[in-house]
């Protein structure tokens, strides 16, 4: 016996030595290869870095694997083969009791360590994870919960009990609540809306949508689940069809038999991760396929959305168009065949994000869609329609081009449940009135229009459409007026995102246009009046007898702009007012001379004709500014906006005597100043020829204004909407060594 034991123990020593090495040896070889192997380049959320199926991961995650395997087989068949003898049998049955083990400590870690809630899939491709219970994705914070077939908050059996009114949703991120936890989602709150409508328990909206998918997958997964829970109605909206690839979604599918034998395999975590480990091998070792995979890679920052001419040029959509009109054209079908209604949403685009739009959106499936839904006679919630240009409160998650936040998903909920009533598809529910928050949606999506109480020509406008509200049926516009008595409350409300269409002018017009890089200026109601240098009669009587004086302005202002033309030579001294300072500053004797810009001026020249005179005047004209999100979800908007507000001024002068009243009541200004005022605008004036286009003389004060201020955006043809700028731009002046830093001056003021 002591001689027999050490021995066997050497064995021992010598095999787990051995069984060690090559473990060791195993995952020395998976770290090597995680750090050199191509990306694997995994349209979908399965693309995510940290996923256990991500390349770099699934290597070493086989490799445990393998380890696992390994250490099973041999130490069962040391174990056993000296009791069993040399059965045949044996090593088959070990290998397999070793791929389960490995298969039941993969799955163990990946509940510990999970990462994703994503999982592959043999004809979805990926499915959210079945069965989580409050999960949370370091990519969501939100948490969540899913039943035995990857649906997101849904507790329901797949059968239907009797009396039980069903709705299905499908989609991808957005109707899946991306970001929002599972009560916020609107899919929660449309049941909440209608069940409050209906007896208790007798309707269920369920969620059906996963991350990333397209119209392909959302007929795949009817086929295969969704139909088992008896949908009353399907509710169904997509992003993600025209997004790139190297191989459409139908196209990844393989044939039979492979399909049905691939949903057997990919039951098994060990498959998948061995599966992922070869694949990866593959794309190293085949130079097309590492140069293929390695123009757009998984990483800490993998890129998304439109792509490179040469790059593109090697992807087709996911889903082509003509593939994505026939999934619809499907869709409609399934619904007829199994006794289903089909419900379409038009998903909302978050529209404050140009360059995402650029990148994301594929307007050619949006509007064929558009066309083929109209001839399936298919329901559409156009939600798009209704969220386009709303600025103020964000509807989406910041920074996200199509991701609802939680009032964004409050609202289309809200949106879809007034859609299904006016449809009258909740058998029971009745129509839509009464229906909470009904008041506060149909404001949604309305062009928040802000104009001044306290500006002539601007408040004849608002006078006018308080007075005529068929004015903007006429010409088809859904149009809430904000008033303002102070421009800069007005200037608040702009920046904040408040307003989707504004009145602006000459220096204040750059500021409010550089803080909102979302605004193009669309039309000019002409001229506001005129900036003019007024000056004590008794101390000057022309521009050259202010040599030397005091004059006082507001700083940064158009009529600071325009005294740095008007002052060249004069040695002045510059005395900074506030525009309600100036006229009493200069009676007094405090200054010489002032320079400022109508009501004001035509106010104190009025009140005091004896005393002051105007040695120099030049007409400003009035921008309108317009949500460019707005404007171009609607190409006709701009052109019906402006015909809107040129009828106005037009109605404004065929009763001027009644609207100059209302203007002088409103602002404070008497009527005969409103009626100077108003007199210089071409349209109020009734002058032939006048209307409200962008003109030569508007774009150019705007330009003078916008290389005065050093605030460009760009060239002045950056922020006028292409569409109503007709002809050549006119040349700048010659710049002057008195212009603010080399900048071109105004053009010379008009004598007196």
């Amino acid at each position: 016996m002591s001689r027999r034991f050490p021995r066997s123990m050497r064995r021992i020593l010598q095999g787990s030595a051995l069984l060690l090495g090559l473990n060791g040896l195993l995952l020395l070889f998976a770290a090597l290869v995680s750090r050199v192997v191509v990306p694997g380049w995994v349209k979908g959320p399965l693309i995510d870095p940290a996923a256990p199926y991500a390349p770099e991961n699934a290597i070493v995650l086989s490799a445990v694997a393998a380890c696992i395997v390994v250490d099973v087989y041999a130490v069962g068949l040391f174990s056993l083969r000296r009791r069993l003898g040399r059965r045949a049998w044996l090593p088959f049955v070990l290998l397999l009791v070793g791929l389960l083990a490995a298969e039941g400590g993969i799955r163990a870690w990946l509940a510990v360590d999970m990462v994703t809630y994503f999982r592959p899939h043999p004809t979805l491709h990926w499915q959210v994870r079945p069965d989580l219970r409050g999960f949370q994705n370091n990519a969501d914070p939100s948490l969540i919960t899913t039943n035995a077939d990857g649906m997101r908050e849904v507790e329901e059996p797949r059968r239907k009990p009797a009396g039980e009114f069903r709705l299905l949703v499908l989609g991808d991120s957005s109707n899946f609540g991306h970001g929002v936890e599972g009560d916020q989602m609107w899919s929660s709150v449309l049941e909440e809306l209608l069940a409050a409508r209906l007896p208790e328990g007798s309707l269920r909206v369920l969620n059906g949508a996963c991350p990333g998918w397209t119209t392909y997958q959302a007929l795949i997964f009817m086929e295969d689940t969704g139909l088992a829970y008896q949908p009353d109605l399907i509710i169904a909206g997509f992003n993600n069809d025209p997004g790139p690839d190297y191989l459409g979604d139908a196209q990844r599918l393989p044939d039979e038999p492979l399909r049905s034998i691939n949903g057997l395999l990919w039951r098994s975590e060990v498959y998948l991760l061995a599966r992922e480990l070869v694949l990866s091998l593959v794309r190293r070792l085949h130079s097309v396929r590492s140069q293929r995979y390695s123009a757009r890679q998984a990483g800490s920052e993998p890129i998304h959305g439109r792509l490179e001419d040469d790059t593109a040029a090697r992807m087709v959509p996911r889903v082509s168009r003509d593939s994505f009109l026939d999934n619809l054209g499907r869709l409609q079908a399934m619904g007829q065949e199994q006794g289903f209604d089909f419900v379409w949403l038009n998903m909302p685009i978050n529209r404050t994000m140009p360059e995402l739009v650029e990148r994301f959106v594929d307007p050619a499936y949006r509007s064929a869609a558009a066309e083929r839904l109209v001839e399936l006679e298919v329901p559409v919630v156009d939600v798009d329609a209704r969220w386009r240009g709303v600025q103020g409160a964000p509807l989406h998650l910041q920074g996200h081009v199509f991701h609802p936040n939680v009032e964004g998903h409050r609202l289309l909920g809200l949106q879809v449940a007034q859609r299904l009533l006016e449809e009258e598809l909740i058998p029971g529910a009745g129509g839509p009135e009464g229906l909470e928050g009904l008041a506060e949606l149909e404001a949604l999506g309305r062009l928040s229009f802000g104009c001044s109480s306290f500006t002539p020509v601007h408040a004849h406008v608002a006078a006018v459409l308080s007075e005529h509200p068929e004015l903007l049926e006429e010409h088809d516009l859904r149009l809430q007026l904000r008033l303002y008595a102070s421009g800069k409350t007005q200037g608040e409300a702009v920046a904040s995102g408040a307003l989707d269409a504004f009145f602006t002018c000459a220096v204040p017009a750059v500021f409010m246009l550089s803080g909102r890089p979302d605004t193009r200026v669309v039309a000019s109601p002409g001229e506001l009046g005129r900036v003019a240098v007024v000056a004590r009669r008794d101390r000057a009587r022309s521009l050259a007898d202010l040599a030397g004086a005091r004059v006082g302005l507001s700083e940064g202002s158009t009529s600071a702009m325009d005294w740095e033309l008007w002052g060249q030579g004069l040695q002045t001294v510059d005395v900074p007012l506030q525009t309600d300072e100036l006229e009493a500053a200069l009676l007094e004797g405090r200054i010489d001379a002032v320079v400022s810009w109508d009501p004001w001026v035509e106010d104190w020249l009025q009140r005091s004709p004896r005393d002051l005179v105007v040695l120099a005047e030049r007409p400003f004209w009035s921008q309108l500014a317009l949500s460019l999100p707005w404007a171009e979800s609607d190409p006709t908007g701009p052109a019906r906006l402006a015909a809107l507000l040129q009828r106005a001024l037009e109605l404004a002068a065929a009763d001027r005597e009644h609207y100059d009243a209302v203007v002088a009541e409103r602002s404070g200004w008497p009527v005969s100043v409103v009626r100077a005022v108003a007199d210089r605008n071409g349209l109020l004036k009734g002058r032939p020829g006048a209307d409200i286009q962008v003109s030569e003389q508007s774009t150019a004060g705007l330009r003078r204004a916008w290389d005065w201020t050093g605030e460009r955006r760009g060239p002045v043809e950056e922020v006028v909407y292409p569409q109503v700028l007709e002809g050549e731009l006119p040349r700048l002046p010659e710049p002057h060594p008195r212009g603010r830093g080399g900048r071109p001056p105004p053009p010379p003021p008009r004598a007196p």
